[in-house]
């Protein structure tokens, strides 16, 4: 008897919170990820903002602008992308 491929997976971790971001963007931008204009590490270190949000033992609130978009990130896992108004 040979053994089968029964098709589970294995839950994986979630995704880094900058990855979310990522993905949270391009749905406001109505883009795939890989497809937006930008580069995320040109506007914030994604590994930082991953150790911050990661590590912050209080509620904390990450606000930055990409292009003409505001982003806050909290690290209960909260994102928000509103078009930035001077």
């Amino acid at each position: 008897m040979t053994e089968h491929d029964t098709g589970s997976t294995t839950p994986s971790a979630p995704a880094p919170d900058s990855v979310q971001v990522i993905k949270t963007i391009a749905d406001h931008l109505d883009q795939d990820p890989t497809e937006v204009d930008f580069t995320f590490s040109d506007y914030l270190d994604p590994d930082a903002l991953d150790s911050l949000l990661e590590s912050s033992t209080e509620e904390l609130v990450v606000a930055f602008t990409i292009e003409d978009l505001l982003v806050t990130v909290a690290n209960d896992g909260t994102i928000e992308v509103k078009c930035y108004e001077n």
